[in-house]
């Protein structure tokens, strides 16, 4: 039996990964050369490709206007996620991470 630990932590992973390939997929439809990192060098198979903050910035500079609630909410998401990735999540915690407010 999977840990509510282990869901949690894994769910978050999934759900702000999904954010971030639906948005780079509605950068692509726009222009495919919008989500690579440098897109003034040669676009090869090892180009890297941009971040959440990448994403939401080049979606200002192109006119793409996402609410600031959700924006928010993403912010939250990434947090959360950076910890999971890189340091110590606390499963405890009490956020209310799908609130723009909380």
């Amino acid at each position: 039996m999977v840990s509510s630990y282990s869901s949690r932590k894994h769910a978050i992973l999934t759900v702000f990964h999904a954010i971030e390939l639906f948005f780079k997929e509605h950068l692509f439809q726009i222009n495919p050369v919008l989500i690579y990192k440098n897109i003034d060098s040669g676009i090869t198979d090892d180009s890297s490709t941009i971040g959440i903050r990448e994403i939401l910035a080049r979606f200002e500079n192109i006119g793409v206007k996402l609410p600031d609630e959700r924006i928010t909410v993403i912010t939250k998401i990434q947090k959360i996620r950076n910890r999971i990735e890189h340091y110590r999540y606390d499963h405890n915690e009490k956020t209310n991470w799908l609130s723009p407010r909380a």
